[in-house]
């Protein structure tokens, strides 16, 4: 299995593609049709894929690719043709890709994208079947409606996770300043006579005046 992210993007491309070792040097930035599908390439989408601002069609279709598609999509003026269909993408649908006015074709079915589906300009255009097989999308043109927390955000696995995060950090702190605070107490009584001499003097104490008022009682 490829791994996406081991391309460089930047200046060269050298792959095998469908049986083929290819490479493309200075002309890669002049490169109009891109068409990775059926690749079993696996990894996230690299963000030096949006310096490509030539291609007009882009098809990473039918690999293993994950995570999300870069919120700066939108800079890919040219493209008229879009196909992450077949992957494992998720996270939220950019909004930068109403940006894309020359965009004639979007295919992004069957990932795990969730959220409410992006509107305005061109994605006006684009009907269900541009996002079919993702039951975690919500909004116009799916079947399916925004309950008001997805609609209001559609990051909200995402927040989920960093408030995940910080409530770890918080049991962490907590903990550790609890173990802190008992060493610090243990330690003083440990090193120092006095402090034991008179810790010990107020345990029997107390249990003195525990006693007694359970005799009275």
């Amino acid at each position: 299995m490829g791994e996406f992210y081991q391309f460089d993007f930047s200046t060269s491309l050298d792959t095998e593609i469908k049986g083929q070792d290819l490479y493309y040097s200075e002309t890669l930035s002049l490169v109009k049709l891109l068409d990775l599908s059926s690749n079993n390439l696996s990894g996230d989408i690299p963000e030096q894929i949006i310096s490509l601002c030539a291609v007009i069609s882009l098809n990473l279709s039918r690999n293993h690719l994950n995570g999300e598609i870069s919120k700066n999509i939108g800079e890919m003026q040219s493209l008229t043709s879009l196909d992450f269909s077949f992957n494992e993408l998720d996270g939220p649908i950019p909004e930068s890709l109403s940006n894309l006015t020359a965009l004639s074709h979007l295919n992004l079915s069957y990932n795990n994208f969730s959220g409410e589906v992006p509107t305005g300009r061109q994605l006006y255009t684009f009907d269900s079947s541009s996002y079919v097989g993702n039951v975690y999308l919500c909004g116009p043109p799916t079947e399916r409606k925004c309950s008001d927390g997805e609609a209001n955000n559609t990051n909200f696995d995402m927040n989920e996770h960093a408030h995940g995060f910080e409530m770890i950090w918080l049991l962490v702190s907590i903990a550790t300043g609890f173990v802190g605070g008992f060493w610090c107490v243990c330690g003083a009584l440990l090193l120092k006579r006095t402090w034991r001499v008179a810790f010990f003097q107020m345990v029997d104490l107390f249990f003195d005046n525990m006693y007694v008022k359970i005799v009275l009682i």
